[in-house]
């Protein structure tokens, strides 16, 4: 299956699930797809709350080589600040592996729990490269 997001309602909370094989990647089309996503969720007089979860070993750990530019780095900018500014609170649910601009979105939502595996961290500060959406102020 290739990347998605998916939009299920379920006692006034919105679940928007991530799905991108293998690492759960988030590209410019997943991450376009969360802000459209929060846009239907945000217009929805009947949720009261949506919670980030992942499909999958992880949370998120791949980063697509090709998505490191400025473009990628200011759409996810854009994405987490709109989280951060949500008018219902955002949960992320966090398991396994939650790095690099997983864990800038994870830190973006206004609440996180994570199962006892989650390995949080932004491993690209290895390197030298500071995280892509503003995660070590949040952080």
């Amino acid at each position: 299956m290739g990347e998605s997001v998916t939009f299920a309602v379920r006692d006034r909370v919105v679940i928007l699930e991530i799905e991108n094989p293998p690492g759960n990647a988030l590209s410019a089309g997943v991450t376009e797809r969360l802000s459209d996503a929060l846009t239907r969720a945000e217009r929805d007089g009947g949720v009261g709350a949506v919670m980030l979860r992942a499909r999958g070993t992880g949370f998120g750990s791949a980063v697509d080589p090709d998505e490191l530019g400025a473009g990628a780095s200011a759409a996810l900018g854009r994405l987490c600040r709109r989280i951060e500014a949500f008018p219902k609170p955002v949960v992320a649910a966090l398991h396994g592996p939650v790095l690099g601009p997983a864990f800038d979105l994870a830190l973006a939502a206004h609440y996180r729990v994570a199962e006892d595996d989650a390995q949080l961290g932004f491993p690209e500060a290895r390197c030298g490269l500071l995280p892509m959406a503003g995660g070590t102020q949040r952080l």
